[in-house]
Order: structure tokens, then C-alpha cells, then sequence
């Protein structure tokens, strides 16, 4: 299990139980995988200290909430089940400029995340670049914010 204490995440939202995760994978059509679904069930979501891998800005993840702009179900509705990006695709942060990150629940490329550019909207996988074969691979680039000026 990807250990996730040496992250730091604010604005967390309450922490979802099993009951709640396996809600959310019946919603999404899909068993999320383990390492993604252990995130949620001990960080629900929040904006990581260390949010910046490559050139790519990590503002939030998003978490099982009632809040619509911190939700999951409400980015899976408004993305993945009206048709902007493949159907195993699920939105699970964004970045500063309203593109998303994504992970596969696709039998080729579970767990795999990929970014999102609303810039296209073609719902296949021209608007998606790979960012890192798992969700904690991911994780594991994520780095402290830095700007070249």
C-alpha cells in the first residue's frame, strides 16, 4: 500500500469509508483501483504542498463530497457521462487552467493518469497525454511548485 502520511494536502475534505467508496465505484461503473480508492479513504481529496510535476500544476484533487466543485461524481458527470472524454476516463483533480487529471478504468491502461485538455473536447484520447502508468507514481513526482521567468 502506497504510503501516503509523507504528503501534505489542505482543504481535505471528511474522510469517506469503504461504504462510500464502493457508492462512488457503482456510479462510476468501475472498481477504482486500490492505490486511488486508498488515497480517498485517507485523504479525500485537497490540494497537495507539493503539487507540480513537469510543467503540470496539480490546484486540487477532487474528493467524495457534496460540494459540486470539490466532487467527484460532479466532474464525472460533467465530463466523462456527457460524452467530453472517454468513457473509462474519471477526473480526479485540476490544474490552474480548468484541465483535469484524469485515471484510466480501462482494461488497457488501468490506474494510468492521464491529462486532460478541455481545449479540444474530443472525447478520445487525442486530448490526453499519459503523465505516469499509476496513480502513486503520480504521486511520487509530485514536487514543490517552481516557475521559470
Amino acid at each position: 500500500m502506497y504510503k501516503y502520511e509523507n504528503k501534505k494536502y489542505t482543504g481535505t475534505d471528511t474522510l469517506p469509508n469503504r461504504d462510500m467508496i464502493d457508492d462512488l465505484e457503482k456510479k462510476v461503473g468501475s472498481k477504482l483501483p486500490d492505490e486511488y480508492a486508498d488515497f480517498l479513504l485517507m485523504c479525500n481529496g485537497g490540494k497537495p504542498d507539493d503539487c507540480m510535476s513537469g510543467d503540470i500544476v496539480v490546484r486540487q484533487f477532487f474528493s467524495i463530497s457534496d460540494e459540486f466543485a470539490r466532487s467527484l461524481e460532479y466532474h464525472h458527470k460533467i465530463y466523462t457521462l456527457a460524452g467530453r472524454m472517454p468513457s473509462h476516463i474519471v477526473p480526479i483533480a485540476n490544474d490552474n487552467g480548468s484541465n483535469c487529471l484524469c485515471i484510466s478504468l480501462g482494461d488497457q491502461d488501468f490506474g494510468a493518469v492521464y491529462f486532460w485538455d478541455h481545449d479540444g473536447e474530443d472525447p478520445g484520447y487525442e486530448n490526453l497525454s499519459l503523465i505516469n502508468d499509476s496513480f502513486s507514481g503520480f504521486l511520487e513526482s509530485l514536487g514543490p511548485e517552481e516557475y521559470d521567468f
